[in-house]
């Protein structure tokens, strides 16, 4: 599964794509995943950041280095949680405005 966001990205990008990978490197669901990739693009659609880390069902594991593709540096679980809610964050204000120009908090239950 890709889930791609469209608004600006931590490292200057002007969109991300979140790649959920399972055990065998296959694309998959987000609730099956055992990896993930974060990938930024420029405005000319070349990739610009692109960092992966393995997801832990266990706090225990919380706080295992993870290799991040583009820096000789590593990044933790936690890191990749930021900047997952960095990205997120960013779009929140074009997904309220979309929503109330749907009128989608005035539907009634």
């Amino acid at each position: 599964m890709i889930e791609h966001i469209d608004s600006k990205t931590p490292n200057g990008g002007i969109r991300a794509d979140i790649v959920y990978i399972d055990e065998n490197n296959n694309e998959t669901e987000k609730d099956t995943a055992t990896q993930v990739r974060i990938i930024e693009y420029d405005k000319d659609d070349n990739v610009i950041f692109e960092n992966w880390g393995n997801i832990s069902n266990s706090d225990e594991n919380e706080e295992s280095p993870k290799q991040n593709m583009t820096l000789d540096s590593f990044s933790t679980t936690k890191d990749l949680d930021r900047q997952l809610e960095t990205i997120l964050k960013s779009i929140e204000p074009e997904v309220m405005k979309t929503l109330k120009k749907t009128k989608y908090f005035d539907k009634k239950e």
